[in-house]
């Protein structure tokens, strides 16, 4: 008997086999016809092969006869599952006592019937019995091999919230394996009514997975594993840190400390500007802003990451290094002239003693010894440094000077004048104080009071000073006196003597030594040449006589005038004179013979100025008179410097000071008359100013005026596709020379506190910008607009095409997304990437109801095809991300096979 079975039909819904004694009689012929679709599952050369032997064997039989009984032998037919190994000789009956057996597989003998594991399909094996009166006997053993199903199992990482078909992934994983089988897909116990859209839940979905072959009712068992992404979620921060260069921090704990309980469970990436860092625990972040972008993958959910930012604010604290210095007793040091570095900007705190010490001024006198001093300096983000200085202070020598009284010509040790402990020391002595001229030791001082000023030095370096007094009386020494007076002059003979009043007993004497006393040696009148002795004795008791020769000379006559003129003219007195007096010596005097002495050349006041005029002749005797000079007043002006911005109009009047208001003022620059109201070029100008009074006198005054330039800033108008809470610096985005300007940006009237770190709004950011010169307070203005858009993070999920029927895939395969704000549009490429005319904004398409991107996709070949899918928020900001398309395998038509049995009845002849 052969038994045909019937494939899956009518949902996918198996139909047993049954036996064809118990099927109606028409159904051979249902199943004939059928056959050959059948044979596909089984070996027809096999089985046809197995048939006829079937048919000639008992034809054979029925037709011979055998003189000795022929044994009577009959095969069975069974069906087993694939790797079965059987006996053959279990399956023989009949007559099979004393006959020998042999077992043949097609033609070639059956070595070891007793264990023989047949192939897939249908194996036929031939076994005659001979016995032992010769006479044989054939029939056949049919042994149905059935494959057993083979499934493969997987896991897939998916988005949240998108419904997969789990035939089309378990089809991914098994090319070929599911033919003919029945699959059902179970997950918590429960069949999944509809695998081809199934939803998981978020996190990870097991689903059993159960291949049964209708004809075996064999089944094979896998798993598919669906990791639902539940995305990490990551906090960031700015960070202020104060580091010296090369200094390092821990990335980890950083993030650590913002992220409490958040980081359980991922894997944490830094990147710096695109680049992964390398050392997390001792990274080294530059001076400035340093902005580290943070990723953290859900290690449970490979795919799900989150996505922040640290912003490392990093100032260098203050480098100053203190000095040594080593100085005498009380001297005051400024402790800020022994700090080496940078102090600008800086806020520095003293401390006596170091760090924990007494807070001081930084102008200090230190206490003999070391004094050492803490030094913090503080910069303005909050950095600090401290260093050491050290002041050593040597002890200074004290000494004394002395004052003594000697003669004159006598000399004198100054050393031995000093007392106190600078005798071990070096000492200097200087005439007339600490800034005079140096002497020896050993002098002779002039008649008179001398003080000498003594420093002396101790092997330390450090001085003290004194003073010594030497009083030298005079000595007889006298020297004579020749001098000449003019007829009619009174002299005294007294004021002709040096150092007349520390004289003692001083006797004048007319002619001789020993002749007429003068009486009144102060007022002598003298008429005639005459020669006078003096005789005197000093405090030592030393005598001294000289004589005075008196020559009487004639003297000049000369008159003076009088003249008018204007305030500030200079002039010459001497051509005011009238007489004899152009080749004498002349004198003036403002104000009279009391007044004041000036020079020839004069400049008067305004007023009357009456000067007196002394004219000496080449023999010393002079004639006094009187000149006159009338000044009449000129306006007094004085100009100023003042200092504009370009293009700014200057009213030259009111930058004059002075009486100028009601006089006639003229102004020139560079010799060319200009208006009162310029507008003056960049740089220096300087005007000459004229004011004239109504007496016709002027006064002259120059006017500068220095024009600063503006700045010249640039705004610009940028599109930026930027993440929610992504600061930019909008120092950078500004043109123009901005060298020494204070930017400061305005937005919606309010300054922006921190514009290095500006986080922009989505949409348009209009931000007035004020470039203002720190030097000179000129200022220039403009805009600098930021269109910021978002990019969008979505999901793109590409559904499979499914069949209609034997081998036709429909063109329905989708790219399905997830994850789109309203109003996006997209772009996308089956090349893998996006580019060309492509790429643009202008190509892209609204993005349809219910997020299908794109529709009617065909089949791809093995492999799958890879298509990108742009999404625009904007037409500047978009976000690419790729999926692959998998093939669908459409099978053959359901096959169908029918039960029969063909049984061929023994015809006794």
């Amino acid at each position: 008997m052969i038994n045909l079975y019937r494939l899956p039909t009518n949902g996918g819904k198996r139909v047993d086999s049954v036996a064809a004694a118990t099927q109606p009689a028409n159904l051979f012929a249902t199943a004939y016809g059928d056959l050959r679709r059948n044979l596909r599952r089984f070996n027809p050369a096999l089985f046809f092969a197995g048939v006829l032997l079937v048919f000639l064997a008992q034809t054979a039989q029925a037709q011979s006869d055998c003189a000795g009984g022929s044994p009577a032998l009959s095969g069975d037919t069974i069906r087993v599952c694939a790797g079965t190994t059987i006996n053959l000789n279990n399956l023989l009956g009949g007559d099979t006592l004393g006959v020998v057996l042999n077992f043949l597989s097609g033609v070639n003998p059956v070595v070891n019937p007793s264990a023989v594991t047949p192939g897939v399909g249908i194996n036929v094996y031939t076994v005659i019995g001979t016995n032992m009166f010769g006479c044989s006997d054939t029939t056949s053993i049919i042994v149905n091999v059935d494959p057993k199903p083979i499934l493969v199992g997987g896991t897939f990482n998916l988005p949240t919230g998108v419904s997969v078909s789990l035939d089309s992934l378990l089809g991914s994983l098994n090319v070929g394996n599911l033919l003919g089988l029945d699959i059902d897909f179970i997950v918590n116990g429960d069949t999944i009514a509809n695998p081809a859209a199934f939803f998981p839940a978020g996190g990870t979905n097991v689903i059993t997975v159960i291949g049964t072959d209708p004809l075996t009712l064999l089944t094979a068992t896998t798993q598919l594993v669906l990791n639902v992404c539940l995305p990490p979620v990551l906090l960031g921060d700015t960070l202020n840190l104060c580091l010296n260069v090369g200094a390092s921090v821990n990335l980890d704990n950083l993030l650590a400390a913002v992220n409490v309980g958040n980081l359980l469970g991922l894997d944490i990436d830094f990147l710096l500007n695109g680049t992964p860092i390398g050392n997390t625990g001792t990274f080294v972040p530059s001076v400035g802003v340093n902005g580290i972008t943070v990723i953290g993958t859900n290690l449970l959910d490979p795919g799900c990451a989150d996505t922040t930012q640290l912003v490392l604010n990093v100032s260098m604290p203050p480098l100053l290094v203190g000095d040594t210095l080593t100085i005498c007793a009380g001297v005051s040091v400024d402790l800020t002239t022994l700090l080496n570095g940078n102090l600008t900007g800086l806020t520095i705190i003293f401390r006596l003693g170091g760090i924990n010490g007494t807070n001081v001024g930084n102008i200090v006198t230190p206490g003999v010894g070391v004094n050492l001093y803490a030094a913090i300096s503080t910069n303005g983000s909050g950095c600090s440094d401290t260093t050491s200085i050290t002041v050593i202070v040597n002890p200074a020598p004290v000494v004394i000077g002395d004052t003594i009284t000697v003669c004159a010509g006598v000399s004198v040790d100054l050393g031995s004048l000093l007392t106190g402990d600078s005798a071990s020391f070096v000492n200097v002595f200087r005439l007339g104080g600490v800034n005079g001229a140096i002497v020896a030791q050993v002098v002779v001082p002039p008649v008179g009071t001398t003080i000498y000023a003594a420093i002396s030095t101790n092997g330390l370096g450090c001085s003290d000073t004194t003073a010594i007094t030497v009083i030298v009386q005079p000595t007889a020494g006298l020297v004579q006196v020749n001098t000449n007076v003019c007829a009619g002059a009174t002299i005294d003979l007294t004021g002709l003597v040096a150092n007349y009043d520390s004289l003692i007993n001083p006797i004048f004497t007319v002619g001789v030594i020993g002749g007429p006393v003068v009486v009144n040696p102060a007022l002598v009148s003298i008429s005639a040449a005459t020669t006078f002795f003096l005789v005197t004795q000093s405090p030592l008791a030393c005598v001294d006589t000289t004589q005075i020769i008196v020559t009487v000379n004639p003297a000049p006559i000369i008159t003076g005038d009088t003249i008018t003129i204007c305030a500030g003219v200079q002039v010459d007195l001497r051509s005011l004179l009238i007489g004899d007096s152009a080749s004498f010596t002349n004198i003036f005097i403002l104000g009279g013979l009391g007044g004041t002495p000036v020079s020839n050349l004069v400049t008067p006041a305004i007023g009357t100025n009456i000067y007196a005029a002394i004219s000496t002749n080449g023999l010393g005797c002079s004639d006094t008179t009187s000149i006159t000079v009338i000044v009449q007043p000129v306006p007094n002006i004085i100009g100023d410097t003042i200092t504009v911005c370009a293009g700014v109009n200057v009213n030259l009047s009111s930058v004059l000071s002075g009486d100028s208001a009601s006089f006639t003022n003229v102004f020139l620059l560079n010799g060319s008359v200009v208006g009162n109201i310029v507008t003056p070029g960049v740089g220096v100008n300087v005007y000459a100013a004229i004011s004239t009074n109504g007496l016709g006198c002027s006064d002259t005054t120059t006017i500068t005026v220095i024009v600063q330039p503006v700045p010249n800033i640039m705004g610009d108008t940028l599109n930026l596709c930027l993440n929610a809470g992504v600061a930019v610096n909008l120092n950078t985005l500004i043109g123009g020379n901005l060298l020494g300007l204070n930017l400061n940006f305005v937005l919606g009237g309010n300054s922006i506190a921190n514009p290095a770190a500006f986080v922009p709004s989505v949409g348009a950011n209009v931000i007035v910008v004020i470039g203002t010169n720190l030097l000179t307070g000129c200022a220039d203005t403009t805009q600098l607009v930021l269109n910021v858009s978002s990019p969008v993070n979505f999901m793109v999920v590409a559904q499979p095409v499914t069949c209609t029927s034997e081998s036709v895939a429909n063109a329905d395969g989708t790219l399905v997304v997830s994850g789109v704000p309203a109003g996006a549009r997209f772009t996308f490429s089956a090349s893998g990437s996006i580019s060309g005319a492509a790429a643009s904004f202008a190509s892209s398409q609204p993005v349809l109801v219910g997020g299908i991107i794109v529709a009617n996709l065909t089949n791809p070949g093995p492999g799958g095809q890879v298509y990108t899918v742009r999404i625009w928020t904007s037409e500047f900001c978009f976000t690419d991300k790729s999926v692959t398309l998998l093939p669908t395998d459409c099978a053959c038509e359901e096959q169908e096979c029918i039960p029969f049995t063909v049984k061929l009845v023994k015809r006794v002849l």
